[in-house]
């Protein structure tokens, strides 16, 4: 075989492992594949990811689990004397399996009466619920909203959210958002209606949003979290053929706002935690 032939031959032989030049050229080549840069990035991602899984998660259950915040006083010792031309009349304690499916053993139920009011009137009756929760992993929102139609009302289809300005509110007073719904509930021989008007109290900020106190009370960027429903309605005064017209949706309203000249200062002042968000009202 003449040189030209052999030097053919070489050219077209394949290269194996092990064969010399082209056997290193190739091994290197694979180094290289294993070492890309997407790899590297890998290995660094999941190297730094298991330095820091222990803190992370330490960190994410601290976020996770709020912090409880105590009230100042309890609930039932709001003060009846202070609350102007409103009576109390009597309070109501739930059972435990109702304290249970409440949420909190933190409550006030109160049945109020506007002396104002003539004893017929609509809004004679008041009935006032506060809950208040904290503490724990999340805190479930319970409103009217879900609460009566457990108890056989129909949601009907008003709802409307107002702004009710409380003057008695410390620096120049201040606005406050409240939800007002109004449900049906359908006997036998009659068919009742019934306006219940609310607002949520979170972490020193007032809102009718279930989202916002999800938000809020989970924000990373708090250790505690409380909220508290103030709720308001107005009971049918009895008469003597049977309970009179329950209020309208606007006399409720209207009602919900005088009262709260009164019992928002004290919760503010005497039973709420002062811990609030920046920013917040308050009246301290």
């Amino acid at each position: 075989m003449s040189g030209k032939e052999q030097d053919q031959q070489a050219a077209a032989a394949p290269n194996l492992p092990g064969s010399g030049a082209s056997a290193g050229t190739s091994i290197d080549g694979r180094r290289r594949a294993y070492f890309s840069a997407p790899l590297v990035i890998v290995l660094v991602l999941l190297g730094g990811g298991a330095l820091v899984q222990g803190p992370l998660e330490r960190w994410l259950e601290v976020v996770a689990h709020k912090e409880a915040v105590p009230l100042r006083a309890a609930l039932g010792s709001l003060d009846r004397e202070a609350l102007g031309p409103y009576r109390f009349v009597r309070a109501e304690f739930l059972t435990p399996e109702y304290v249970e499916a409440l949420g909190t053993d933190q409550y006030l139920i109160w049945t109020l009466e506007d002396t104002r009011e003539a004893p017929d009137s609509s809004r004679r009756q008041v009935h006032l619920f506060v809950t208040y929760y904290t503490g724990g992993p999340e805190l479930v929102v319970h409103r009217p909203d879900e609460c009566f139609r457990a108890s056989g009302y129909t949601l009907t289809e008003f709802r409307r959210d107002e702004r009710l300005r409380i003057d008695s509110l410390g620096g120049g007073g201040g606005e406050i958002p409240f939800r007002i719904v109004t449900f049906r509930k359908t006997g036998l021989f009659q068919q009742a209606e019934l306006s219940v008007a609310y607002t949520l109290y979170c972490n020193g900020r007032f809102t009718v949003s279930p989202t916002e106190v999800r938000m809020w009370t989970t924000s990373p960027a708090t250790r505690s979290a409380y909220f508290s429903k103030v709720e308001v309605c107005f009971l049918p005064s009895p008469g003597e053929s049977g309970p009179g017209q329950p209020a309208t949706a606007d006399e409720t309203l209207q009602g919900t706002g005088e009262l709260m000249r009164y019992v928002l200062p004290l919760l503010m002042n005497d039973i709420w935690p002062s811990v609030a968000a920046p920013g917040a009202l308050s009246s301290r």
